[in-house]
């Protein structure tokens, strides 16, 4: 029987700093570049996933277990976002595709 790899990587200079430590099917990741002005959030055990990017303009945030899915993402000034949502075979994606273009998608409810 074979035991999984344990990887850590470790790095950091001004203004960037990363942190990422896997075995087998569990990572841990943080990543900040303060120049990019990104940084991201991962975390993976077995059939799930959590994973949010803060990026120059946007921000998306992505949950999955098992086969359920759901993404988020929007800029921050609000002229753009999406939606993901996906369990089984069943897909549902909205936005734009571009994200420099618009879409609206009027909702009602009663």
């Amino acid at each position: 029987m074979e035991t999984p790899t344990t990887l850590v990587d470790i790095a950091g200079r001004p203004n960037y700093a990363k942190f990422l430590a896997e075995k087998g099917e569990y990572l841990f990741h943080v990543e900040g570049d303060r120049v990019a002005k990104t940084s991201m959030l991962s975390i993976a055990w077995p059939n799930h996933v959590l994973r949010g990017e803060l990026l120059a303009d946007r921000g998306e945030i992505f949950l999955k277990k098992d086969d359920f899915e759901i993404g988020l993402g929007a800029n921050y000034d609000a002229t753009a976002g999406d939606l993901h949502l996906k369990e089984g075979d069943f897909v549902f994606d909205i936005g734009p595709p571009n994200r420099r273009q618009i879409i609206f998608l009027p909702l009602r409810s009663g």
